[in-house]
């Protein structure tokens, strides 16, 4: 089913949000979305081919879904990619960002680890199983480690 029959799109938004029946995957994309809101559906993985070919993408917000795994190099190819929000899923790792990201929300998830953070002025890592803080990059205005980070 096209992703505008399951999802309202409007002029380069896609919203996915609650989608019945369950949504557990990433839909297919127009190719101008620019931005992406697929919250509270039931989405589990994040596969690298479900990015392609999506230049224009600035924003993803992925909250609330049921996200443990990221594979490798699922954002690497979103140029103008700015901000991403995974919070509230069920990551134990950050993904590989792109350099391009300002930022990124992983708040209430089972972070242990941490990935490379580049170029970010906005972090939000609260709510996670951190036992260390992560290396910050100089460019951050905001970090956020709140209670229930561990570090």
């Amino acid at each position: 089913m096209p992703t505008c029959r399951r999802c309202v799109c409007l002029s380069g938004s896609v919203y996915c949000e609650e989608v019945t029946p369950e949504m557990s995957s990433v839909p297919a994309l127009p190719k101008e979305t620019a931005y992406l809101y697929a919250r509270f559906n039931r989405i589990r993985r994040i596969r690298h081919q479900d990015f392609v070919d999506m230049a224009a993408l600035k924003r993803i917000d992925l909250t609330g879904n049921l996200i443990s795994e990221i594979e490798d190099g699922a954002f690497a190819k979103l140029p103008r990619l700015e901000e991403l929000n995974l919070s509230e899923n069920r990551l134990s790792r950050v993904p590989a960002l792109p350099g391009r990201l300002l930022a990124f929300n992983g708040n209430s998830n089972q972070l242990r680890s941490q990935g490379k953070l580049t170029r970010l002025a906005y972090l939000y890592l609260g709510n996670n199983e951190l036992t260390a803080v992560p290396q910050l990059p100089e460019s951050l205005h905001v970090v956020h480690l709140h209670p229930g980070s561990g570090v």
